[in-house]
């Protein structure tokens, strides 16, 4: 493992454009993925909301000490999509 990375240090070592330009290529990718998330500061709105509950699971959440922490969900945009 440490030749491997020896390695990647030699290649960029003597090719210093190579090296920024990947940085910076990186960069923008990561930066461009970043621009597409999309934040949603209410939580209540993916609880389920049925007739038969009552509405309990809001009234369940506005009650819990652990609604000041960050909740995260991750949805596909498309429902009939499977990885």
């Amino acid at each position: 493992m440490t030749r491997f990375f020896l390695k990647i240090y030699d290649f960029f070592e003597r090719r210093r454009v190579w090296m920024w330009l990947l940085m910076l290529g990186s960069v923008a990718v990561m930066a461009a993925l970043a621009a597409r998330l999309r934040l949603h500061t209410d939580i209540a709105s993916f609880m389920p909301d049925n007739a038969e509950q009552g509405g309990a699971g809001k009234e369940i959440l506005a009650n819990l000490k652990i609604k000041d922490r960050i909740i995260v969900l991750f949805s596909a945009e498309n429902e009939s999509v499977t990885p």
